[in-house]
């Protein structure tokens, strides 16, 4: 596994649920730098004890993916994978700085990813989310009404302007 170096984007790109009896509850939004994150020094103020999100968090670069110009701090991109019990797995690629999301090669992979069969998720730093959905794939009518309460817009493929 790498190591994160210099890079603490993740920090900023994703947003932190806190879950409990209650529910879920908002504590850090998308595009918001995390107050616990020291950029100066390039780590978390609260490690090791850092919110349980943050310690299981995969960032897919430092799992091996892409050489080192995939690098969230060369490529501007963060992607992981996002799995959630029983649901189909997507594929998220946050946008850690504006505009990358736009790129030849994040429409590449995400043709070739949808043609697959595999759900890829935008994530932008304003905190908007788009769903790209393969075509083939039906969501049901219970995760389509999760999906649009959150706001996430949901598009077809290859119905779509990536």
């Amino acid at each position: 596994m790498r190591e994160c170096g210099d890079c603490t984007l993740c920090c900023l790109t994703h947003h932190i649920w806190e879950m409990s009896r209650a529910g879920k509850k908002l504590i850090k939004p998308a595009g918001v730098w995390c107050e616990h994150c020291d950029n100066i020094n390039h780590r978390c103020t609260l490690y090791p004890n850092h919110n349980i999100v943050c310690r299981t968090y995969n960032c897919e670069w430092r799992e091996g993916f892409g050489d080192e110009s995939f690098k969230p701090t060369k490529s501007g991109l963060i992607l992981d994978w996002h799995r959630t019990g029983s649901a189909t797995p997507r594929l998220q690629i946050w946008e850690a700085r504006e505009g990358a999301l736009t790129s030849a090669w994040v429409k590449r992979e995400t043709d070739i990813l949808l043609r697959s069969r595999v759900f890829v998720a935008y994530m932008y730093l304003s905190g908007k989310m788009i769903l790209f959905v393969p075509r083939w794939v039906q969501l049901s009518d219970e995760a389509s009404q999760v999906y649009l309460r959150e706001g996430t817009e949901i598009k077809t493929y290859p119905a779509i302007d990536i």
